[in-house]
């Protein structure tokens, strides 16, 4: 069995009762005021900042990278092909709570929740509720893995596949892993770096004691997003053998200089996360502002190239609906 760490003192569901729920309190807690046009959220996806997240946005500072990616600002212009669906993925589910566009691996949408609301996420208008994975849904889909021998690896998605409890994580695995032409898991995930109380004993059991190969993706966009209680999060996961991946999506006021890539970079390759996918953003409505031209990032990346050890550079890639991967810009 794992120990608790130290810094885990309390549990992560009261931890994650601590968010921020609301766009006032997020900017009197950190002494700002609001922007000169004010605009909420939308009553669907509105403003969630976990604890370990807030304490890394700097105080006093408009402009703070990690501040940027979830307030909801009035600066937002609609722009030709962004869409409410731009990857249209409802195109592409053969079954509730299944995703299967790339051959040999299929996407399952585990929950509709995250620990974080981020304001450029290309789900924020998904139809959770045709999705959701009770028990019945899950022998449903136990039945569709079964049938489709082409499959050798299940991605756990939602929302955040760990923001379910241990209970249905540990059902979900067991319905995989129970499927004899399915040896990988790939986890995608934020809450290592923005809820780390998740990353407990029973969670590190759970993911060591499964026969498949487990990897986790991790969404670190920015090197200051990695703190103290992040880098031990990200320790306890390396503890278990599992094998660690970064994605991060290129996004303007938040980490489109160099600068900002080549600290992300090596903050990852001090925590032994292998730079997996620097993603163009998907064109979601209300993400304009975060959009950086094709043109732009193509530069950027050759300027990473030119500086970062190779092994250290993640694949510039941008996601088109209908092909079999993703389209990679390097």
């Amino acid at each position: 069995m794992y120990k608790r760490s130290n810094w885990q003192t309390h549990d992560w569901q009261n931890a994650l009762k601590q968010s921020i729920t609301s766009q006032h309190e997020l900017l009197a807690h950190l002494g700002l005021q609001p922007p000169t046009i004010a605009t909420e959220p939308p009553s669907h996806f509105g403003i969630r900042v976990p604890p370990n997240f807030l304490a890394c946005i700097k105080h006093k500072d408009p402009q703070d990278p990690l501040l940027m990616q979830v307030l909801h600002t009035p600066y937002s212009k609609p722009l030709e092909l962004f869409t409410a669906e731009p990857l249209k993925e409802t195109c592409f589910s053969p079954e509730a709570g299944v995703i299967h566009k790339y051959p040999r691996r299929v996407l399952l949408i585990t929950n509709r929740h995250c620990a974080i609301n981020c304001r450029y996420c290309f789900r924020q208008n998904f139809p959770y509720e045709e999705h959701a994975l009770n028990a019945s849904e899950l022998e449903r889909i136990r039945v569709f893995l079964k049938q489709d021998s082409s499959l050798v690896e299940v991605i756990l998605s939602g929302g955040d596949p760990l923001a379910n409890s241990d209970k249905q994580l540990q059902r979900i695995i067991s319905i995989i892993e129970s499927i004899p032409h399915i040896n990988f898991l790939r986890i995608h995930t934020r809450i290592p770096t923005c809820l780390p109380e998740r990353i407990t004993n029973e969670l590190l059991n759970t993911l060591s004691a499964t026969s498949l190969k487990v990897t986790v993706v991790l969404h670190i966009n920015h090197a200051q997003e990695i703190n103290h209680h992040a880098s031990k999060a990200i320790e306890l996961l390396h503890s278990t053998g599992i094998r660690l991946l970064n994605q991060s999506v290129l996004l303007q006021h938040v980490n489109h200089g160099l600068v900002d890539q080549i600290a992300l970079c090596e903050q990852l390759a001090h925590h032994s996360i292998q730079a997996y996918y620097l993603h163009l953003l998907d064109k979601v409505s209300g993400a304009e502002h975060y959009l950086i031209t094709k043109e732009a990032a193509l530069v950027l990346h050759q300027q990473m190239r030119d500086t970062l050890p190779g092994h250290w550079v993640p694949q510039l890639v941008m996601e088109e609906p209908g092909k079999n991967s993703k389209t990679i810009l390097n």
